[in-house]
């Protein structure tokens, strides 16, 4: 489990990472549920290492199981380990959250559960950093996030977690979700471009962006994934 890069926050850094002023009206009610949920909240985040195998044009071997995606074998190809991971906003702030009874509260916790989430996804691509030769910067990419990466292959990621996945006290059901809700789940790597994941990603209005969408490269994607369909 990673124990650091958790960084110190309060109700400013939240507003902002949705895109709200520090004066904003919902400032209130985010700085009082953060200050009843500190003591409780327990982000949690871990990784693996593991050997990439064989990559075709549309599929990569990762530890004897075939991933179908001919994005993540373009980011895969000429890198020997890629690092499954899991970053979590806590199963002790969702059973929390289930006895909010006003909406304004349960927006506010909301907006606190993703922060956390992403606060151990830092911590996560901070750790994976360490592990990477220098001048090497950490990419990610999560089933149903990349276009032709089908959703359904978190369930190979979960058979590679093992147990670990339950120690996060995370699972994934049956239709793909993962509990807690506020989870990702995917595969870290090392690449030369720090802002390569976000050319594959046509999502309109995300403030985690690192660079602008390249119709090129998503397209050039979606025609290799119809071939291979």
């Amino acid at each position: 489990m990673v124990k650091e890069g958790f960084l110190p926050f309060d109700e400013t850094d939240i507003l902002k990472s949705i895109g709200m002023s520090p004066d904003h009206h919902f400032r209130e009610p985010i700085r009082a549920q953060l200050e009843k949920t500190r003591d409780i909240a327990a982000p949690k985040g871990f990784f693996l290492e593991c050997v990439v195998g064989d990559i075709a044009e549309k599929a990569v071997v990762i530890e004897g199981r075939t991933f179908i995606s001919p994005t993540l074998c373009r980011l895969l190809r000429g890198t020997g380990t890629v690092y499954p991971y899991v970053a979590t906003c806590g199963r002790e702030l969702e059973e929390y959250a289930s006895g909010l009874g006003d909406m304004v509260s349960k927006f506010a916790l909301d907006a606190i559960m993703n922060f956390y989430q992403k606060q151990a996804a830092f911590a996560v691509e901070c750790a994976v950093l360490k592990r990477l030769p220098k001048g090497l910067f950490v990419s990610k990419a999560t089933p149903g996030d990349v276009y032709d990466w089908d959703i359904r292959e978190l369930r190979k990621l979960f058979e590679l977690f093992g147990d670990a996945a339950a120690e996060a006290g995370v699972t994934l059901r049956e239709n793909y979700l993962m509990t807690p809700l506020k989870t990702s789940a995917g595969l870290c790597c090392g690449v030369e471009d720090n802002a390569s994941e976000c050319r594959h990603c046509p999502r309109e209005g995300c403030l985690d962006r690192k660079e602008a969408f390249d119709g090129r490269v998503y397209w050039g994607s979606r025609f290799i994934y119809r071939q291979a369909n």
